[in-house]
């Protein structure tokens, strides 16, 4: 009988330390490759513009040190106010990217963009408009120097041809993504 219960002991022991050495290993952290990501993120808003197609909105940025990944949390497109002579309008496609202003060419250029997003829109009227919820882009590949007094812009094209006219939304500060980094 005793030796019925030594025998009884060391199995239990056994199988405890068994489960105790299972449990070590599964929650023991491999580290393969471990890249440490830093992100931050900076909020925009799209002010009234003096284009055909008027956009206003909010969003924000969340940069990485590779890419940007811009979300369009709520805005509106529709035919702009201050032009009488435009009753019907479209947007064929819209597309997000990082571009700068230089004063001397009175101009925007576009350092880099992100994926098109076709809607296919088109304003009946001036009450007519496409909301702008939850869009999400990518902008692969972006140089922290592109970054520097640059804005958020959205280009909106009004058709599917290579010389589509566009129309420009450009965010109102155009110091909220460069001030995250020291240049």
């Amino acid at each position: 009988m005793v030796k019925f219960k030594i025998k009884e002991f060391f199995l239990c022991v056994l199988f405890i330390a068994t489960c105790l050495f299972m449990i070590n290993c599964s929650s023991k952290k491999v580290k393969v490759n471990e890249t440490v990501v830093q992100k931050k993120r900076v909020e925009f808003e799209f002010i009234p513009n003096g284009f055909q197609l008027e956009t206003t909105g909010n969003g924000f940025v969340d940069v990485y040190p590779d890419k940007l990944d811009i979300v369009i949390i709520k805005g509106e497109m529709r035919i702009n106010p201050i032009y009488s002579r435009f009753k019907t309008s479209s947007a064929y496609a819209i597309q997000i990217g990082i571009s700068r202003y230089y004063p001397g060419e009175k101009s925007f250029k576009i350092l880099a963009t992100g994926e098109k997003i076709i809607i296919n829109k088109i304003f009946q009227s001036r009450d007519d408009f496409y909301m702008l919820s939850n869009l999400k882009f990518s902008i692969p590949n972006i140089k922290k120097e592109d970054l520097k007094d640059s804005r958020v812009t959205l280009t909106i094209f009004r058709d599917e041809t290579s010389h589509s006219s566009t129309n420009y939304a450009h965010s109102n500060d155009e110091n909220t993504i460069s001030t995250l980094f020291d240049f």
